[in-house]
């Protein structure tokens, strides 16, 4: 019996033929090979090859976009101090200056955000006012301005986003100055791409100020930047010693006062200069222009001012095109010998090419362009005597 029951145990473990035994349900877990493991590293790497240049590239760019956007606020903080101060500061304290403008720490100007060294070059030939690059500082604006056209007023801040530090460009400053965008000083071992230069033009803020004295019985006194006058700062009556010639920042304030006998009278007008500018002192009156107000009716008959005012007393033409005056001609031929006193006492390194004038001409730089102011000046007084005596 009890075999019978072990033997009936084990037949009712039977299933019919085919029929699987019910197991548990099992995965089957896959591998990568080792060829396909390869594979698979193999293209990565020739996508990083592709991609990760161009992102490098990418960063590198907007990071030298980024510096060069900082140059330019830090040039631009630089003109403003200069301006504001009226004073041209040495190399070593050009990042403080900019600093104390832009109100950051001087680290921060004298150094990138990747913590390369920035170097701020001075022209080693400026000359403003007979001082050279040397001084501390360079120029400081006084009371009659710089007797001299500035020259070579020129500053710059080198900069990198890679090694090698910009210390070890060598190139002359002229050579740096004049190295044309897209390619980098002969001593810089860098990348063309990872330089930044920034070029600080200071010639082109200053302006030319004439003063001219015809009045024989007053001195034309006059104050540059302080508010009081100088009774030792004037524009002789005496033959030769009436004109004055100065060269002054934009921005400066200039006080014109009327005559006394050896100090200066009352303040007649005060001007804020943004251009090259002149004026005239006559019958104890500085102007712009000569009007028949302001001429002396016993004028030698040689003066100028004696033709002045005879042009000045017939009555004026009928009708004349365009509604002309002879006073207006005045005007435009007083701006003409203005225009002409300034070319011709210009830059003495230029060949005059307006005939018939002769003499040396200022051109030399895109700011002072007396060599087209002249001409036009010219045509201008033509188009008004034509307009009065044509009608």
């Amino acid at each position: 019996m009890l075999m019978l029951k072990k033997l009936g145990l084990e037949l009712s473990n039977l299933r019919p033929w085919g029929t699987p035994k019910s197991t548990p349900r099992r995965v089957r877990l896959q591998a990568f090979t080792a060829i396909e493991l390869t594979g698979v590293l193999a293209v990565l790497a020739i996508l990083a090859a592709s991609v990760f240049p161009n992102v490098i590239r990418r960063i590198d760019f907007a990071t030298w976009q980024r510096e060069t956007s900082d140059l330019k606020v830090m040039a631009n903080g630089l003109v403003r101090t200069v301006l504001t101060d009226k004073q041209v500061p040495a190399s070593n304290n050009i990042p403080a200056k900019i600093a104390a403008y832009l109100n950051l720490p001087v680290s921060q100007v004298t150094n990138t955000p990747r913590q390369l060294v920035r170097r701020f070059l001075v022209d080693p030939s400026l000359n403003i006012n007979g001082g050279g690059a040397s001084g501390v500082p360079i120029y400081n604006q006084p009371s009659t301005g710089s007797a001299t056209r500035p020259t070579n007023a020129r500053m710059m801040i080198l900069s990198t986003i890679a090694g090698p530090a910009v210390t070890s460009i060598s190139d002359s400053f002229a050579t740096i100055w004049n190295t044309p965008d897209g390619s980098k000083p002969s001593s810089w071992t860098g990348k063309t791409d990872d330089l930044c230069i920034q070029r600080v033009d200071l010639g082109a803020l200053f302006h030319k100020l004439y003063l001219l004295n015809i009045d024989r019985d007053h001195d034309g006194y006059y104050a540059i930047e302080p508010n009081a006058a100088d009774p030792s700062v004037f524009v002789s009556r005496n033959p030769g010693e009436n004109t004055l010639t100065a060269y002054v920042l934009d921005g400066t304030v200039l006080s014109l006062y009327l005559g006394g006998s050896s100090d200066p009278g009352a303040l007649q007008l005060r001007v804020v200069l943004h251009r090259d500018d002149s004026y005239v002192y006559q019958n104890n009156r500085w102007s712009r222009t000569l009007s028949s107000d302001q001429l002396n009716l016993n004028l030698d008959p040689d003066s100028f001012g004696w033709w002045v005012n005879a042009f000045l007393q017939p009555p004026a033409p009928l009708n004349p095109k365009f509604h002309a005056t002879q006073q207006a001609v005045i005007d435009e031929m007083y701006t003409f010998m203005t225009s002409y006193v300034l070319w011709a006492t210009g830059d003495s390194n230029h060949v005059p090419v307006i005939p018939p004038f002769e003499g040396t001409g200022q051109s030399s730089a895109p700011q002072y362009p007396y060599y087209s102011v002249l001409p036009d000046s010219r045509t201008s007084l033509g188009s008004f005597t034509g307009n009065l005596i044509n009608p």
